[in-house]
């Protein structure tokens, strides 16, 4: 069903940067406790209170329309199938700590959650989800992933540079990984990190 599916985190999240060379792989469940799993559910939270974590590299920041979020589910009901993204908007900076985040000293936390236009949207989609998952039969295959298209740098990226992704979908809870860490290093060598575009330089 796709509550299981949700709750046990078998989506992957797929960050791009710069040159849009994929970097993550789907993760295994982590050290959050089963209740902590079992009430991670975008499709029984709401909607403001879902909420992105990108952990990066201080010299690396999004902007706005650089993070998404799609949510799909290939349902064998009529009417119930949906493949929707959501540009998020950024809320600023994380100030302290986290409840579930990894950030080492070099990092910093960008925090994305659903616009507010958008959270009527979003809700209709959860409807979907929840009628896909009251069906006798398997409500079908469903995916959650966050992406990252873009990012500017204020200084030097260092091969030892990685990143995360990580979701909440109460404001009182920890933050899930999405990804494991991604080291951006491997993924982009000297030259494409430094092709990635200066911030206030324009896209």
């Amino acid at each position: 069903m796709f509550r299981t599916y949700s709750a046990r985190r078998a989506a992957c999240a797929v960050l791009i940067l710069a040159l849009s060379l994929p970097a993550g792989a789907c993760m295994a469940p982590g050290p959050q406790s089963p209740l902590e799993l079992s009430r991670f559910d975008p499709f029984a939270a709401d909607p403001a209170a879902v909420s992105a974590a990108i952990v990066l590299d201080r010299a690396l920041h999004l902007r706005r329309g650089d993070i998404v979020m799609r949510v799909s589910l290939d349902s064998r009901e009529p009417g119930l199938s949906f493949d929707e993204t959501f540009v998020l908007a950024l809320n600023g900076h994380a100030a302290g700590e986290l409840p579930g985040l990894a950030v080492a000293p070099n990092q910093h936390v960008q925090i994305a959650a659903i616009a507010k236009e958008d959270h009527a949207r979003f809700q209709q989609v959860q409807q979907k989800a929840r009628l896909a998952q009251q069906q006798t039969a398997p409500a079908g295959k469903g995916s959650l992933s966050i992406t990252i298209s873009g990012a500017c740098r204020t200084g030097p990226i260092g091969h030892t540079a990685t990143a995360h992704a990580y979701l909440r979908t109460a404001a009182t809870s920890r933050y899930v990984p999405l990804t494991d860490q991604i080291e951006l290093g491997r993924v982009l060598d000297g030259t494409a990190r430094g092709s990635i575009a200066r911030c206030g330089a324009g896209r």
